[in-house]
């Protein structure tokens, strides 16, 4: 890019590289690995996360292009400045040599029979001859920097241009991908024969978990016992439990849903924590879940998080209690942004409501008649 200050700007730029690049291979392998609606739905949100990488990119790029293109007219400024500066000098240095001419007012001193005086007639005249031809060197400098600065300047506003329209195009594509994934959710719940395959779908979803989660070992790396503070627990986020622990049967078709979990309400990008010193045993994409992290608290306990919108942990990161793990999303949801919560207890599933404590932190406890409308990840 363009000569400007030292910023932290290419260590970001990296960052976002290096999320896209990985958001990229994300993408690329849900479409190897696609299967039914909700592999659909996986793969639309896995492309609206890239695009909303690569519009961030132009956005921060856009940014440092307008700082570096103020910075190179604060630089013109000063130039400028200088430039005048310059000119004014030599104006009066060009205006003295004027008045002396030739020999001019030193005429006289050829007459006078004293060398020491005419020889520093002759020194003065010699020395404003010379910083006249410093001054006419130092404008000339100064105006090739003018002239580069101005170019530099034109380069980098058509380059702001540039990334302008690149911008819109990916806010239209964005708007374009989210809008897709929106049409196939609502084409679920208005189609009958689509909503038994999606509920389907979702069932063998929640068995395969279930079988990952089942084969999980336990850490022995965690000292503290997690069963001692059982009912103690603070929620991961902040929210209304909306779906409570138990399997739920479809209102339309009368197929049952399980349902080991909770599923609470959850802003779009609000961060998720740990309830509990852990390390994390899963940290990927699982389909009908989107974006999963598992924690293994040891002593056979595990913690599910799913549909979360980016992952903020790597597998065989060690987690202290309240550190963050992930962020709300939607990421597999069929309903928008919420947390889905899982407690497991030797490989199965148990009911949150008996880890976590009232009036917790991050929010009240559930009540299972003010969540028995919940309607979780089905496509109701």
């Amino acid at each position: 890019m363009f000569g400007v200050p030292d910023t932290p700007a290419p260590r970001r730029l990296a960052r976002l590289d290096s999320e896209i690049a990985r958001l990229a291979a994300e993408r690329d392998r849900l479409l190897r690995r696609e299967r039914g609606l909700l592999g659909k739905i996986d793969r639309l949100a896995a492309e609206a996360r890239l695009l909303d990488a690569r519009r961030e990119k132009l956005a921060f790029q856009r940014e440092d292009l307008a700082r570096q293109i103020a910075h190179t007219r604060d630089e013109e400024e000063a130039e400028r400045e200088h430039l005048e500066a310059s000119r004014k000098l030599f104006r009066s240095t060009a205006l003295l040599l004027q008045r002396i001419g030739p020999l001019g007012q030193l005429r006289p001193m050829l007459d006078v029979p004293d060398a020491e005086r005419l020889a520093a007639a002759l020194r003065l005249g010699q020395e404003l001859s010379r910083r006249r031809q410093e001054q006419v060197r130092v404008i000339e400098q100064a105006l090739a920097r003018l002239t580069a600065l101005v170019e530099r300047r034109e380069q980098q506003q058509a380059e702001l241009t540039r990334l302008e329209q690149q911008a819109a195009l990916a806010r239209r594509r964005l708007a374009d991908a989210i809008a897709s994934r929106k049409e196939l959710i609502a084409a679920i719940r208005r189609d009958a024969d689509r909503r038994r395959q999606a509920l389907a779908e979702l069932r063998r979803a929640r068995e395969e978990l279930s079988a990952v989660l089942a084969g999980m070992s336990s850490t022995r790396e965690i000292q503290l016992d997690i069963r001692a503070f059982r009912g103690l627990l603070d929620r991961p986020v902040r929210g209304r439990v909306t779906a409570a622990f138990g399997d739920r049967r479809d209102p339309r078709f009368g197929t049952v849903i399980p349902h080991p979990g909770w599923d609470i309400d959850a802003e779009f990008g609000q961060r998720i924590r740990a309830p509990f010193d852990g390390r994390v045993a899963f940290a990927d994409w699982f389909r009908g879940y989107g974006l999963v992290v598992v924690l293994d608290h040891g002593h056979g306990i595990h913690t599910v998080y799913a549909h979360l919108s980016a992952v903020l942990v790597e597998v065989g990161d060690r987690l202290d209690k309240g550190g963050g793990l992930g962020r709300g999303g939607d990421t597999g949801s069929l309903r928008g942004p919420y947390l889905y919560l899982e407690v497991r207890e030797d490989g199965r599933a148990v009911d949150p409501e008996g880890w976590f404590r009232a009036g917790s932190r991050a929010g009240a406890a559930p009540s299972r008649q003010s969540v028995a409308g919940g309607h979780g990840n089905d496509p109701s």
